[in-house]
């Protein structure tokens, strides 16, 4: 009899003990899953906002080169205005403004514009901006663009 208690308490104790390490290793695997899960949603944070921000270069570019565009029509048309010309861009359903800024001179049969777009104008945040500067030559007699470069440093 006395074996027989003596038996059954270490069989209740190992199943105690197994108990534990199963606890034990939930736990561990909660843990796991958990980082696990805080570092991928980190990794999208980090891609969303890059992915975000080089949208913003490619639609400061794009605004930069309309107002080299929209300087070169004017001067065509006879609608000259002073240097620096500047102008307000609404993106229809993006919720912010563009700006550019086209300073130019002319001289020798040609003009040299330069360009600055920025986008989103509207954005207090630095890191949530994007500006590139270009510069375009164009024929003073038929405004045509004859060389374009950009002249902002990527990042």
């Amino acid at each position: 009899m006395e074996k027989v208690k003596l038996i059954n308490k270490l069989l209740l104790a190992t199943l105690n003990n197994r108990r534990g390490a199963a606890f034990f290793t939930v736990i561990l695997l909660l843990l796991v899953s958990t980082v696990l899960g805080g570092a991928l949603v980190v990794s999208y944070v980090s891609v969303s906002r890059a992915t975000e921000i080089e949208g913003y270069k490619a639609q400061s570019l794009y605004v930069a080169e309309a107002g080299v565009n929209r300087v070169l029509w004017r001067l065509k048309n006879g609608q000259a205005t002073s240097s620096p010309y500047e102008e307000t861009i609404n993106f229809s359903g993006s919720g912010f403004d563009g700006r550019f800024s086209v300073s130019w001179l002319s001289g020798g049969g040609q003009i040299t514009l330069t360009s600055t777009g920025i986008v989103p104008f509207t954005s207090p945040l630095k890191e949530r901006r994007a500006e590139r500067v270009i510069m375009a030559v164009a024929s003073s007699t038929t405004f045509q663009i004859t060389s374009f470069e950009e002249l902002t440093k990527m990042r």
